[in-house]
């Protein structure tokens, strides 16, 4: 039983997660001992869509309402361009700088 599962067995199961299409939680850095940061993603039948990336100091949350083309298209926008500069950012820390 991984350490997700046994904490959501012994707080119990939100109310909202019954009303969810896609809900996954991954730790950036699992095998760290100094991090908590995680990366949160979810989709509520409704079509709410969320991803928050967070740590102990703070969280960064987009959403948008995917049932909507416009607002879809705008989440993915968003997305792709986190993805992109993050990848920009792992570029030049590899390269030495």
């Amino acid at each position: 039983m991984s350490i997700l599962e046994d904490i959501s067995i012994n707080i119990g199961t939100k109310v909202n997660s019954t009303n969810m299409k896609y809900n996954k939680k991954s730790f950036i850095a699992p095998n760290s001992i100094d991090s908590m940061s995680a990366i949160h993603c979810k989709i509520y039948t409704d079509g709410k869509a969320i991803a928050r990336l967070s740590d102990c100091h703070g969280s960064i949350r987009w959403h948008n309402q995917i049932t909507n083309p416009h607002e879809k298209e705008e989440m993915i926008e968003k997305l792709d361009n986190v993805i992109n500069e993050l990848k920009t950012f792992k570029n030049y820390i590899q390269n030495g700088n």
